[in-house]
């Protein structure tokens, strides 16, 4: 019991009520006790134990009945406020009002809300924070969006005023341009000093260099504009690689470098695709390669690289030996404006735009541009397009055996397997050598011609023209002289040796042709076409009267009057009468009076410009031809084809020469149909709906993957033209180029030729924003598409 007593305060509830429930239990069992000692003699006593026993047990009851009632109430209480708690009441407090272990409890109980109230009044903070971030940060991004919408709409605003201002640029430095050159021209065919030559030639090389300037950079206005449009035309691919070789020879041999071209016997010859951007790629890299190198070789391959029935992957070459490229700098040059380091940009000019324009121009075709150099060491660029195989091309018709031999003689190796390849390739058997033989102890007889190398070296000239000089004395067999250069008097000097031939290296096909016919036809016959760089140009045969517009009127009308006096200069040596105008009214009103032939009108003039002018003039009398020519400055093709409709039948792009105005009238003297115009209403070719072989190459022989590339491309289709429909109506030529172009790639690999091409012809249509021609277009694509659907089902 004393052990009992013993307690700590913490536990006075439980030892109180223990001892309050236990002493009356005490007291009524020292009652019972007495009872069962006593009750024997005395039955009062026992009866009064038994009453003090029940006392105490009923006080037990009671008491206990208490303290559990006082016990269970603070447990409900908290009870309570737990579930409050539970329900969000996070300021919930309980009254504290026990001892002991409940009083610990209802203590703990408190400050446990006290502290989830304070946690969740921080993290509320805290969310409301985020919250509040978040709008500011949602504010941001609609600031940002209007911003970047604001933004657009400038650029989409400054794009225009851009090329707006280009065009304008093209027009006033043309303009001025057109005197310089065309007076410059003009001036070289007078009595000139050699000095004052010199001075001449220097103007029209800066004159000309200026105007490759103004080209470049509207091809890279047009191309980073996306409106540079491609032409998908049949060409002859050695005849592109021939044209720009034969333009870079004369610069080439003017540093005294060996230019070769080489195309590997697999390239096919008639191709598909743009030849004039082909042509310009190839100017470039060989323009690139001569501007750079100082002495060695520039030569040009051309490879197949994969072939296919309708298509082929050709790599195009440019290897030189010229001051290399450091690796850092490679990647690079194909960015616009960058030319490398500014030392190479100070000791060479130009705008860097050359390679960026090629490399888009490739991309634009399907392929690439790459460049592998190393300083000092010569670099190696290579163009890779992909074109179209030209479907109307002749059967392949390897020339005849002649069964006759000929000797090459020539130092440099590279050249003498093309030259080689060119004449095994024209039916003559040819051995090749690298050193002359003797004149004296060579056996000549069974060769039919002897074709003699040589670069510009004097002591390499000297020796070749001594060897001819006893070769034609000594033997009969007619000598072809090829030399590395453009002097007219050095190729003068090699037939006066006795050359029957003098062509300038490479020879042009033609050229090398003719000197091999005309030697195993006639023998030896003094004759050197190819003489003057004039003649290895491919320009073809134009009029050959001096006074080739003698008896005709021709009215001019230009404002500025520079212009004005060299196209009345141009044509009055042609043989015509000319009547002037300095705006489109007087042109109109000269014509009214007098009956011309045929007018010159400059585009831009004040009052009333050249295509006003030009409807003037065709409704004073519709019944009489009158041949109009337009004169423009603004190379864009839009332009282009408002000068078309308004009934003109050529324009010139200034700087007009004579050789432009002489086969401009050539052609139209011949007959023959301008090419420069789009004409989308012409009949294209009739291709066939679908060309299930081509869907089945392109899906790489899985007839399942063809059969679902085309019903994905018949469920997608009505939708796309309702939304190309839409934005015709709206004449927002952006998105429907867009769209036209998402589409035209869906059917480049789905083998539906007919509605491919016609998506082909509505692209350029559409860059050029010109709604009566993308309706027309756009109705074949829906007929295309429309017999399309039909063939499905």
């Amino acid at each position: 019991m004393a052990k009992l007593l013993k307690f700590h305060r913490s536990d006075s509830l439980y030892y109180r009520t223990y001892l309050l429930t236990l002493a009356p239990l005490l007291l009524g069992s020292a009652g019972f006790g007495l009872y069962l000692w006593l009750g024997a003699g005395l039955p009062w006593l026992a009866l009064s134990g038994l009453l003090v026993l029940l006392a105490g047990l009923a006080l037990t009851l009671l008491i206990a009945a208490d303290r559990l009632h006082r016990l269970k109430r603070p447990v409900t209480l908290v009870n309570r406020a737990l579930r409050r708690l539970h329900d969000g009441e996070l300021d919930v407090q309980i009254t504290n009002v026990s001892q002991g272990e409940m009083g610990e409890l209802e203590t703990g109980f408190n400050a446990m809300a006290r502290k989830l109230a304070t946690a969740q009044a921080r993290l509320q903070e805290r969310i409301n924070q985020a919250n509040q971030d978040v709008e500011e940060s949602m504010e941001v991004i609609e600031i940002r969006n209007a911003e970047l919408d604001l933004a657009r709409r400038r650029a989409i605003d400054a794009s225009r005023v851009k090329t707006e201002f280009l065009a304008n640029m093209s027009h006033e430095i043309r303009t001025p341009m057109n005197g310089v050159l065309g007076f410059t021209r003009l001036l070289s065919k007078t009595k000139l000093n050699d000095k004052q030559r010199d001075f001449l030639a220097t103007i029209q090389k800066s004159a000309d260099s200026l105007l490759r300037i103004v080209n470049e950079i509207l091809d890279f206005s047009q191309l980073e504009s996306g409106k540079l449009v491609l032409t998908h035309e049949p060409f002859r691919l050695r005849e592109c690689i021939e044209i720009a070789v034969t333009l870079w020879t004369p610069q080439a041999h003017n540093k005294h470098l060996e230019l070769v071209s080489l195309i590997y016997s697999d390239v096919p010859d008639h191709l598909v695709g743009d030849e004039t951007r082909i042509i310009q790629i190839i100017n470039n890299l060989i323009g690139n390669a001569v501007k750079f190198t100082d002495q060695g070789e520039i030569v040009v391959r051309v490879m197949l690289e994969e072939a296919d029935e309708h298509r082929v992957t050709v790599t195009i070459s440019v290897s030189d030996t010229g001051i290399g490229i450091p690796l850092g700098e490679q990647q690079n040059l194909f960015l616009a404006f960058h030319q490398g380091s500014a030392t190479t940009n100070r000791l060479f000019g130009g705008t860097g735009l050359g390679l960026s324009i090629c490399s888009s121009l490739a991309e634009a075709m399907g392929g690439s541009v790459e460049v592998s150099s190393h300083s000092d060491e010569g670099s190696v660029f290579r163009a890779t397009l992909k074109l179209d195989r030209d479907p109307d091309a002749p059967p392949i018709r390897h020339a005849p055996p002649l069964n006759r031999r000929g000797l090459l003689i020539d130092g440099h190796d590279l050249s003498r397997i093309a030259l080689r390849n060119a004449l095994t390739d024209m039916g003559l058997a040819v051995d090749d050598h690298a050193n002359l033989p003797e004149p004296t102890d060579a056996d000549f007889t069974r060769y039919a011609l002897i074709a003699v190398g040589c670069n510009e070296e004097e002591s390499v000239v000297a020796d070749r023209l001594h060897w001819i000089r006893e070769c034609t004395e000594t033997h009969t067999v007619p000598v072809i002289a090829l030399v590395s250069s453009s002097d007219e008097d050095l190729l003068a000097r090699f037939a006066a040796s006795g050359a029957v031939y003098c062509l300038s290296k490479p020879p042009p096909r033609r050229h090398l042709h003719e000197a091999l016919r005309t030697c195993l036809r006639s023998g030896p016959v003094m004759h050197t076409p190819g003489a003057s760089p004039e003649s290895t140009t491919e320009e073809p045969v134009l009029l050959d009267q001096t006074k080739y517009l003698h008896g005709k009127l021709c009215l001019v009308a230009d404002d500025h009057p520079i212009n004005l006096r060299l196209i009345t200069h141009l044509l009055s040596d042609a043989g015509a009468r000319v009547l002037q105008a300095s705006n489109g009214v007087e042109a109109v009103s000269l014509a009214k009076q007098q009956k011309i032939d045929m007018a010159f009108l400059d585009v831009h003039m004040p009052d009333m410009n050249g295509l006003e002018a030009a409807r003037g003039i065709r409704a004073l009398n519709p019944e009489r031809t009158i041949s109009i020519i337009a004169l423009t400055a603004d190379a864009a093709e839009k332009n282009q084809l408002e000068i078309a409709r308004a009934g003109i039948d050529r324009y010139l792009i200034k700087p007009v020469n004579e050789e432009d105005l002489r086969r401009v009238l050539h052609e139209m003297s011949a007959g023959i149909v301008s090419t420069q115009f789009l004409d989308a209403a012409l009949p294209q070719r009739d291709w066939p709906v679908r060309d299930r072989a081509q869907a089945l190459r392109i899906a790489g022989g899985s007839d399942s993957i063809a059969s679902k590339l085309f019903e994905d491309l018949c469920a997608e289709l009505p939708k796309t033209l309702a939304t190309m429909r839409d934005h015709l109506a709206q004449e927002d030529w952006e998105k429907m180029w867009q769209v036209s172009h998402r589409l035209h790639g869906a059917t480049a690999v789905c083998g539906v030729p007919a509605l491919y091409h016609a998506l082909g012809d509505l692209q350029p249509a559409i860059t050029l924003e010109d709604e009566a021609t993308v309706s027309s277009v756009f109705c074949r694509v829906e007929e295309e598409a429309q017999r399309l659907l039909a063939s499905e089902s």
